[in-house]
């Protein structure tokens, strides 16, 4: 895989602004942002160049019950891409898909990322997967059942675990349906450079509904708590 991410980002803060509070007016005190000026804070130009390999060993895509998929990609932002920000990242990731019996499949995946220099803060925990690119830590497609972005920091480990139970295809006007229940773990930890233990993991756990549509299109319905949401 070659390519290329061109992002602009325009940022504003609430900082002086006037808010209605018990029937009066308030002046908005110093955000954060504003107190830390992280790099990124006032927006910018964010483009890389991206390349990546992967092996994958899947039956079917969009719905897998047996295989591998493995892939590592590495992204180069700075000034010969038009970029404000220099900077490296890493991220590799390998899944497995086996089936325990018919209409039962165990899917787990492994990632793993590390970025050097100066990435902008809205965009420094990202995992650039080949397929797509995705911000962690948090959200529906990384630590369900924390908000998005909960956990950040300038490398990152995930763990994800599924156990896919097939109930049975249908077909409505010509159209075919499988429905899939889904009971998921995730964990996952963000760590300063250098650092890594196996102790305080954030993680959360749920539930997920899901509707292959003519096999290639899915729906999914996922519900994760974890002690903060």
């Amino acid at each position: 895989m070659a390519g290329a991410t061109l992002q602009h980002a325009r940022i504003g803060s609430y900082d002086g602004t006037l808010v209605r509070v018990g029937g009066a007016d308030r002046t908005q005190g110093p955000t954060q942002l504003q107190l830390e000026r992280p790099p990124g804070f006032a927006g910018g130009w964010n483009n890389a160049l991206r390349l990546g390999v992967a092996c994958d060993t899947r039956d079917f895509e969009p719905a897998p019950k047996r295989g591998w998929y493995a892939d590592a990609t590495v992204e180069a932002a700075g000034r010969f891409v038009g970029s404000d920000f220099a900077y490296r990242r890493g991220t590799v990731a390998v899944r497995r898909y086996q089936g325990v019996r018919p209409g039962l499949v165990l899917a787990g995946r492994l990632s793993g990322m590390a970025v050097q220099g100066t990435p902008p803060f809205f965009d420094a925990s990202t995992l650039g997967y080949t397929e797509y690119r995705t911000e962690a830590l948090g959200g529906g497609a990384t630590l369900r059942g924390y908000k998005a972005g909960r956990f950040t920091g300038r490398s990152l480990v995930l763990a994800n675990m599924e156990l896919r139970q097939d109930l049975g295809e249908r077909t409505w006007g010509g159209q075919r349906f499988l429905l899939t229940l889904v009971a998921f773990g995730d964990a996952g930890r963000a760590f300063d450079p250098g650092v890594f233990t196996l102790y305080g993991w954030p993680s959360a756990a749920g539930v997920a509904g899901r509707v292959a549509w003519n096999q290639a299109t899915i729906i999914n319905v996922s519900y994760g708590r974890s002690h903060e949401d």
